[in-house]
C-alpha cells in the first residue's frame, strides 16, 4: 500500500477522514460536502480504490472494504 501517496496533502486526509466515517461514496457527494473539484476526488477515490481501500458498489458508488488493510488507515480516523 502506498500510504505516503494517500496522506500526501491535507486535502487528501480530510476527503480520507470523510470518506471512512461512511460505507457507501460517490465522486458528487464527497466533492460537494468538501468543497473539493470532482476531478480531485474522482482521482483520489480511483487511488484508494486501486489500494484496495474502496470498491465499485453499484454504479459511480464505492464501498469501503472491510479488511487489514483499511483497518489501519480507519485507526487514523
Amino acid at each position: 500500500m502506498n500510504i505516503w501517496k494517500i496522506l500526501s496533502s491535507r486535502e487528501r486526509v480530510e476527503t480520507l477522514e470523510y470518506i471512512l466515517e461512511r460505507e457507501v461514496v460517490g465522486v458528487e457527494e464527497v466533492a460537494t460536502s468538501l468543497k473539493r473539484s470532482k476531478g480531485f476526488v474522482s482521482q483520489f477515490l480511483r487511488l484508494l480504490e486501486e489500494e484496495g481501500i474502496l470498491k465499485e458498489h453499484s454504479e459511480r458508488r464505492l464501498r469501503k472494504l472491510p479488511s487489514s488493510s483499511t483497518k489501519g488507515i480507519d485507526s487514523l480516523n
